[in-house]
């Protein structure tokens, strides 16, 4: 009698009284039931151990997708958790795109192909150290609209949104024979707010497309968290980077017994232009794997592998000052942004591999990735920004970027000044950096993240061309800062104290 893999490790956990076996292959084409009890996660009614990794599929080249896969199984992973990204799905009203890397269904039929089960956690707030959380720039257009809340400005584009990327994964249900398990519910709204009523509107969404997966609430482990974040018979995961032992206790504490779920386990941390690398203990995140796993928790390694922040995708963060990230998104993962497996990697896939012991053997990594050798490039050719510019928009007081149409990228504010005069330039809700030019000649900066929002000016006597050129470093992600984040300037601008009227604004999206 030929009996499969999973057949074996149920028997195996149900003579033994073992802790709970790992999922099966997600590739078998059987439809499952997806369930839980107390305790425990049921696959069709036999209790099961989720071992996931955080992977975005915009942070990582789509021909690199499947490689990536076998390079967190062979690490003891049987699922992959990935978020869904609103604004580059919708980067303007009603304007859809799937294409490409942005082909979520793919990635998600990809990850069934390796085996891998699939948890989802499609927003529309993600957070993820991504700009805006996440959020599309063009929801800003109106000055007083405040994002995560029930104001129906946002709240019927998000539900318009949440509805349909649920729609499209409905297929991929485990109940019809797709990989997806868990979806989760907004993301870690304990840390922002305790509006019940709406994070219950995103469930019941979840609920309605996706009636055959598990959903799940993400939150730190902190009493405020739990409490706001939660809901009712929902399964509540924890997040954190270290002290799992006492974000279960605390858990257990607010909501009782319930199946036991890391939502994140932070095994690296991001970084910010101009601060050190960040780093973190291997040794301290492995022994926090390890009682995890030996505590009936399924983990959730944040991030198993985190690839690149594209384009101007990268977030931001309020640390007492504007706190822009970079573009990778290494994380210090154990699998590194170029797919290097790093000794992280080996570490926790010794770890698993102890706790399976003798009941399932780990496959072989995949080997090293190849670095190609690139000669040195010379660039032959240039072309100055201010002598490409489109029409402008004339306006007698600036205003913000969203408030144009535009999201990402740069914009120019031009006025004309008669000289001479000579004083501080000062922009008013300035975000993020902007160099100032008179007659195309630089004659200072101020950047968001040393609170600066002023420079000095000298005007020659006569009419000159003042030009503030304004960056936008990526929106905040994450906390109460987020509902600020409107770029450009909104002024006033004054120099030497008088007030500058009459801009030409050139928007500078850079797209393509």
């Amino acid at each position: 009698m030929k009996l499969s893999l999973f057949s074996v490790l149920l028997l195996a956990g149900h003579l033994c009284m073992a802790a709970p076996m790992p999922l099966p292959e997600s590739n078998d084409g059987a439809k499952h039931v997806f369930t839980t009890n107390q305790e425990n996660f049921l696959m069709d009614g036999k209790p099961v151990k989720i071992i996931s990794g955080e992977m975005h599929y915009p942070r990582v080249p789509r021909e690199h997708w499947q490689d990536r896969f076998q390079r967190m199984k062979a690490m003891g992973m049987n699922t992959v958790c990935t978020y869904l990204f609103w604004n580059v799905h919708e980067p303007e009203p009603g304007k859809w795109d799937f294409s490409g890397n942005l082909d979520f269904v793919e990635f998600v039929k990809e990850a069934q192909k390796a085996g891998l089960w699939v948890i989802v956690r499609p927003g529309p707030y993600v957070c993820a150290e991504w700009e805006f959380g996440g959020f599309p720039g063009w929801l800003l257009k109106d000055a007083d609209l405040k994002v995560r809340s029930q104001d129906p400005r946002f709240l019927e584009p998000a539900m318009a949104y949440l509805k349909k990327v649920c729609s499209m994964l409905e297929p991929l249900q485990i109940t019809k024979g797709g990989p997806i398990i868990m979806a989760q519910v907004e993301n870690e709204y304990g840390s922002y707010g305790s509006d019940k009523d709406y994070v219950k509107k995103h469930l019941e969404v979840i609920q309605k497309e996706l009636p055959g997966v598990v959903p799940f609430t993400s939150d730190g482990p902190n009493d405020w968290m739990i409490n706001n974040g939660t809901l009712p018979g929902i399964v509540p995961a924890m997040n954190f980077g270290g002290g799992a032992k006492g974000a279960f206790a605390n858990l257990e504490k607010h909501k009782g017994k319930t199946p036991r779920i890391n939502g994140e386990f932070w095994v690296g941390w991001f970084d910010h232009w101009g601060k050190p690398k960040n780093g973190g203990s291997t040794e301290g995140f492995n022994r926090d794997l390890k009682w995890m796993l030996e505590n009936n928790v399924s983990p959730n390694l944040f991030m198993a592998h985190g690839g690149t922040s594209f384009g101007f995708m990268n977030g931001a963060n309020w640390e007492g000052a504007y706190t822009p990230d970079v573009t990778n998104y290494d994380y210090g993962a154990p699998i590194s942004e170029n797919g290097t497996l790093t000794d992280r990697y080996h570490t926790f896939r010794q770890t698993i591999q102890d706790y399976y012991g003798d009941t399932y053997k780990l496959p072989d990594p995949p080997a090293q990735p190849e670095m190609m050798e690139l000669p040195p490039i010379t660039f032959t050719e240039k072309a100055g920004m201010f002598n490409r510019l489109p029409q402008p928009v004339i306006r007698k007081e600036p205003v913000h970027m969203e408030a144009l149409g535009q999201s990402l990228g740069f914009i120019l504010y031009r006025t004309k000044v008669n000289g001479p005069v000579k004083g501080e330039l000062k922009m008013n809700n300035m975000q993020d950096r902007a160099i100032v030019y008179v007659d195309g000649k630089r004659q200072g900066a101020a950047d968001r993240r040393y609170k600066q929002d002023a420079c000095d000016v000298v005007i020659p006597a006569g009419l000159h061309t003042v030009d503030i050129f304004v960056e936008n470093m990526g929106r905040i992600n994450f906390g109460g800062q987020i509902q600020g984040e409107r770029k450009g300037i909104r002024g006033p601008i004054t120099l030497d104290g008088k007030k500058l009227e009459n801009f030409l604004i050139y928007n500078l999206p850079c797209k393509g």
